[in-house]
């Protein structure tokens, strides 16, 4: 899956045609699994989210779901975060 480089080096980024392509299988021979965490408040969340997509919006809820969700069979987890454009959530999640 092709990815961009932002303004936080240490993050893998995508572009929203990427995402839609991840979504709508194209990626399937790459990835085993796939989660896709909104990081926005949960009145946003409800208000319209990506399909499958899990709510999580504190660090211990994202590394509770990471760690549980991670397989040992080494299979190809993506984690994908996404939100709104805001200074606090991307950078700080």
């Amino acid at each position: 899956m092709p990815t961009i480089s932002g303004k936080h080096k240490d993050l893998n980024s995508i572009t929203p045609e990427i995402m839609s392509r991840v979504l709508e299988g194209a990626y399937s021979g790459r990835i085993d699994h796939l989660t896709a965490i909104d990081c926005m408040y949960i009145y946003e969340f409800e208000g319209g989210r990506i399909k499958g997509a899990t709510n999580l919006y504190t660090k211990q809820a994202i590394n509770d779901v990471i760690h549980n969700s991670a397989t040992s069979s080494g299979k190809n987890h993506v984690v994908i975060f996404y939100s709104d454009f805001s200074f606090e959530w991307g950078p700080n999640m």
